[in-house]
């Protein structure tokens, strides 16, 4: 379980990333890469970048991010119970997509959990 979960948190870098500003992901940049969607949360057999079990206000499947080809952009649609919100604060609804541009902000249940976007 161990290697696996290390496997999974590797820092590499490719069109897209996203970098930690708060919580368990400070200091990281999480790549995406085109073709692929990413999943955040707690589930260990699904997300692509895991957060610990004791994370609980991160749900096991917390939002997916994907590239938006031809736009510059990355799309990130919530799937949790506490919320994925842009960086003013606006919860994002789990029936839609949000295009966040470089330099956007977005975190997850609460500010500590705030990501940065960059396109590459």
């Amino acid at each position: 379980m161990g290697l696996k979960q290390a496997q999974r948190t590797k820092v590499f870098y490719g069109p897209a990333t996203i970098s930690g500003e708060g919580g368990f992901y400070y200091g990281k940049t999480l790549d995406i890469r085109i073709g692929d969607v990413v999943i955040l949360g707690r589930d260990r057999f699904k997300c692509t970048y895991l957060y610990p079990p004791k994370c609980t206000e991160i749900s096991k499947i917390h939002c997916y991010i994907r590239i938006i080809e031809g736009l510059n952009r990355i799309g990130v649609t919530d799937r949790s119970k506490n919320g994925t919100f842009l960086a003013r604060g606006e919860r994002m609804d789990p029936t839609k997509e949000y295009y966040l541009a470089d330099g956007d902000r977005f975190y997850l249940a609460k500010k500590e959990n705030m990501f940065v976007v960059h396109m590459v």
